[in-house]
């Protein structure tokens, strides 16, 4: 029985443990062990060989005697009067055992595709070589082998190079990383670090100044093998005298950052006792090998010289692993249409994965009361617009019939294929992709007239009926029957819904694109009204390169509340905003995995606090946006419905006011104000930013219900 690897979709716990045994074979000693010794004389002068007598030791007269009678002379072999050789006579020989011939590092090279699951495969066979997070299978052999050879925690090192790629030369981190992994003791850490990079900078010199560095000064290779002789000083401490290295996503990183890397391992770290794991994708690293050296250069002969072994990532399960994707977001009927329609496109895992993410918002919040053929409809949809974006576009033109036709023809899945094209509406409304208010949609039964299959376009006055619901009449959102959607095309319509889930993918995935200004999306809250939620788009206002962490705060204004209930002296800490933002919005607009991902944040001023999700204080508004115009806070549609229906019930109230009420109702879908955390000149007012995106540190009565909020957090990606 195999073993399994905790946490593995994909059974690559063979494979893992075919890997812990090669690394086990690294024996890093000379290439042969003298193990016995035996005399065999003096070696005897080739002149006086006779090449043409073999005489074993024995004279003419027993060697007759063989000819004569040789089964006599076997059974008198034995006699102890037969000559012997004498010891000093002995043939010599010496005993060889042979390792891996490991002078050097011992360099591997686990290859997979983008998204194939290297860096979780890493991740899991790193706990492995501790002898954590598996299961034997009932395998006694494996788990005594995997308990006799696992390694110390401190003695495996995992290094991401894509994280360290914004460093112009690797030296630095990488080099700290293999210090704190080898060097225990204080003062050979720091005699390693200097005698390390004083190498590198005379490496750097002879690469600058060529012959001229010989002159007047200790020889390059003298260094560099002192550098060597401390690291392997340091090995010879651990229990096994070896370490491995695990690097990952080198093939993402800037080509000269790679390549240095490469050659700072051959060249400073080739130490005898290194185990190094290199995970990535072979033929990305080709081309930036091609991108250094230029393209004439042999990029698979470069990279087959410096691995000492070379393997394929195995595949896998994917069916196993979607598996786990369907429970993880909810896709639970069908489940075998979606994933064959995954396997129609190739996705890798982690493509796979986004989908499903992007999928969820769709269907838990747009399609849950459609049938079963409208969720597998709009699941294809996302699929086109990820592996087809610029020919999806391309199909949008007034005089592409045919290539639609011949487009949706050749991917359109199976489970949305049926043999009679009455029943299959939809195909032929993306390949005419007419405007909605031409287009007719629905062929059923209707039970007025007693006629079958009626041609029928869509009544935008009510909602879709029961028996409607099972036929194709899927492809217009419930919400948007009662909106003026006639003049759309209806694949203009289609995409249009599908693009507002498009950025909704695991952000692990998009992590390297987060940085300062960017636009992600987050969890999800009302956008249209009440009945809807959808994602949330968020700003990244910053991010800490060392911890992953950022700090978001929404794109617009999408709610309306009072910073506190009644007009009363309050600061932040006890304001009835605080404890909205932290409970019922903090539950709602997040899964339990999303709310794991917040990190809580003290906030001043006024008593520490610490909050999930925050507003803003008025140094955070005018530091993290460097102008007004950059603040401005447009309002979503359901926060706008809400202000203006709270201004029009103060103009009810107060006539007198009602010309100031229609001229903010005017300024609503264009900006709005919205709240800061920090009080006002006031203990009962609040701060808050001003239509224009000013900062008003005056502020207002805190119980006004007609500024918006912007709620803020920090996630740990």
């Amino acid at each position: 029985m195999d073993i399994t690897l905790k946490g593995d979709c994909l059974d690559r716990g063979e494979y893992a443990l075919t890997l812990f045994k090669i690394i086990a074979d690294y024996a890093p000693k000379q290439p042969y062990d003298v193990i016995d010794e035996v005399d065999i004389g003096e070696i005897v002068e080739e002149d006086s060989i006779d090449s043409d007598l073999i005489r074993h030791s024995r004279n003419d007269e027993q060697i007759d005697e063989f000819l004569d009678d040789p089964i006599r002379f076997l059974e008198a072999s034995s006699d102890s009067n037969l000559q012997q050789p004498q010891e000093q006579e002995r043939e010599l020989e010496y005993t060889i055992k042979l390792n891996h011939l490991d002078n050097e590092a011992f360099i591997m090279a686990i290859s997979g595709s983008w998204g194939s699951g290297k860096t979780k495969f890493m991740e899991m066979f790193f706990n492995l070589l501790h002898g954590e997070d598996y299961q034997a299978n009932g395998n006694e052999t494996a788990v005594k082998f995997i308990t006799d050879n696992k390694y110390k925690k401190d003695e495996v090192a995992y290094f991401d190079a894509w994280e360290n790629d914004f460093y112009d030369d690797p030296i630095v981190p990488f080099a700290k990383m293999v210090l704190d992994t080898i060097c225990v003791d204080q003062e050979k850490y720091k005699k390693a670090a200097d005698t390390v990079w004083d190498t590198y900078q005379r490496m750097l010199q002879a690469k600058n100044d060529g012959l001229s560095i010989i002159k007047d000064r200790e020889k390059l290779s003298d260094k560099i093998d002192e550098v060597k002789k401390l690291l392997r000083d340091s090995i010879k401490q651990m229990s096994q005298e070896k370490i491995i290295i695990i690097v990952d996503e080198l093939d993402r990183c800037k080509p000269t950052f790679a390549i240095k890397l490469l050659e700072i391992v051959k060249h400073l770290f080739n130490v005898k006792g290194i185990v190094f794991i290199f995970a990535l994708d072979i033929k990305q690293l080709q081309h930036c090998v091609k991108t250094v050296y230029g393209n004439a250069f042999d990029a698979i002969g470069y990279l087959e010289r410096f691995f000492d072994y070379y393997s394929l990532l195995p595949k896998g399960s994917d069916e196993k692993l979607f598996h786990k994707f369907a429970e993880e977001y909810e896709i639970l009927d069908n489940e075998t249409d979606y994933y064959k329609m995954c396997q129609d496109f190739n996705l890798t895992p982690r493509e796979m994965k986004g989908i499903c993410s992007s999928f969820y918002y769709l269907n838990k919040y747009q399609l849950k009361d459609y049938p079963i053929k409208a969720r597998l409809l709009y699941f294809y949809l996302l699929l086109l617009k990820h592996c087809h974006p610029e020919k999806v576009h391309s199909l949008l033109g007034e005089n592409m019939q045919e290539a639609r036709k011949e487009f949706f023809g050749q991917y359109m899945p199976s489970c949305l294929k049926t043999t009679s094209v009455d029943k299959q509406p939809f195909f032929t409304a993306v390949v005419e992709n007419k405007t909605i208010k031409d287009t007719t949609f629905l062929y059923m039964y209707d039970f007025e007239k007693g006629e079958e299959r009626v041609p029928r376009r869509y009544d935008f006055n009510s909602p879709l009926k029961e028996a409607e619901k099972g036929s194709l009449s899927y492809i217009i959102y419930p919400q948007d029957y009662k909106k003026d959607i006639g003049h759309m095309h209806v694949l203009e319509y289609l995409f249009t819904k599908i693009e507002a889930y498009g950025n909704a993918i695991p952000m692990e995935v998009k992590k390297e694109e987060i940085k300062r200004g960017k636009v992600m999306t987050f969890g999800r809250w009302h956008l249209h009204s009440e009945d809807d939620m959808e994602p949330i788009e968020w700003i990244v206002l910053d991010k800490d390169e060392n911890t992953n962490m950022v700090l978001l705060i929404t794109r617009y204004v999408i709610d309306a509340e009072p910073y506190h209930e009644k007009f009363v002296e309050i600061t932040w800490e006890e304001c009835s905003l605080r404890a909205w933002l932290n409970g019922q919005f903090l539950t709602e607009a997040f899964t339990e995995t999303e709310r794991s991902m917040i990190v809580p944040s003290h906030t001043d001023p006024g008593n520490d606090t610490l909050d999930d999700v925050f507003l803003l204080s008025i140094n955070e508004a005018s530091r993290y946006f460097g102008k007004d115009e950059s603040r401005i806070g447009k309002p979503t549609e359901y926060a706008e419905t809400k202000l203006e229906k709270r201004a029009r019930g103060y103009g009810e109230e107060y006539p007198d006011a009602q010309e100031s009420v229609d001229r903010y109702i005017e300024r609503l879908q264009s900006s709005v104000q919205w709240w800061l955390r920090s009080p006002g000149y006031r203990s009962n007012f609040a701060a808050y930013v001003l239509d224009d995106g000013g900062v008003l540190a005056l502020g207002d009565f805190v119980n006004i219900d007609r500024v918006g909020v912007r709620p803020a957090l920090r996630i740990n990606l």
